[in-house]
């Protein structure tokens, strides 16, 4: 059972970013628990197919910052990037912190992700 949920997402400004999680005490909670801010300065540069290697310090950062650890992380990124299983930022969080269950939440479905994944376009009703 997921008792405590932290949703996190990180923006960029050049070689600076600004990590940002919000915390809500189970999946039916109305309101957060509480959130969290912080910055970041000399970020990697982004490299194409290795995104996670920029997002990944500082999403590490903020969870470290929680005031307990949650059972689940929900990220604006994937899990897998293919139906191989090459990792995507998701299960390179999910190695980084041995401690939860990571969940994607992206804007759109992954270039190489098969039919049979599961994706909820916003656009749709």
């Amino acid at each position: 059972m997921i008792d405590v949920l932290a949703c996190v997402d990180v923006f960029y400004e050049d070689s600076r970013a600004r990590a940002a999680c919000v915390v809500f005490e189970n999946w039916h909670s109305g309101t957060a628990a509480y959130t969290l801010v912080r910055q970041f300065s000399n970020v990697t540069e982004y490299e194409s197919g290795s995104f996670f290697r920029r997002e990944l310090p500082c999403l590490v950062g903020i969870l470290d910052q929680l005031q307990e650890p949650p059972d689940a992380v929900i990220i604006d990124g994937y899990v897998c990037l293919d139906p191989d299983g090459r990792p995507g930022l998701g299960a390179h969080l999910f190695d980084a912190l041995r401690r939860m269950t990571p969940s994607s939440a992206s804007r759109s479905r992954h270039s190489a992700a098969p039919p049979r994944w599961k994706y909820c376009d916003r656009q749709q009703t």
